[in-house]
């Protein structure tokens, strides 16, 4: 069973004269666009990459690409899942659900639906 899932959001790339004004320029947008919001440092993950220089208009430009990684954790979905149909069992049946006939494709769209979703609200929020 998978355990935890990552499926790549988008990337952005800097560019700059100087490397290391390339290289802040990327800290920056990270520090503001993810880290500086908590929901989103929980389950978005980041690549750095330095790119090759490259010449623009007579100018070399040194460049660094950030690639957002969207992280989801199967394992809490899955027990979310299950808490929510022992409520309901108890609440409805008066019994304890029979986990052993668990139909778990409904669990597994679910977690597609979420993933899906809060990827998209992701490379919306991201511009990539």
């Amino acid at each position: 069973m998978i355990k935890n899932y990552s499926v790549k959001i988008g990337e952005k790339k800097f560019k700059k004269p100087v490397s290391k004004d390339a290289y802040l320029a990327a800290t920056i947008w990270l520090a503001k666009n993810v880290y500086g919001r908590e929901s989103y440092s929980k389950c978005v993950s980041v690549q750095i990459t330095k790119d090759e220089p490259v010449e623009e208009d007579g100018e070399m430009l040194y460049g660094f690409t950030v690639s957002l990684f969207f992280n989801e954790s199967f394992d809490e979905m899955k027990n979310s899942h299950c808490n929510a149909c022992k409520q309901a069992s108890n609440l409805f049946l008066s019994s304890n659900p029979n986990c052993q006939e668990c139909k778990f494709n409904a669990f597994m769209r679910k977690a597609e639906y979420e993933t899906e979703t809060m990827v998209n609200n992701l490379k919306e929020r991201f511009s990539v």
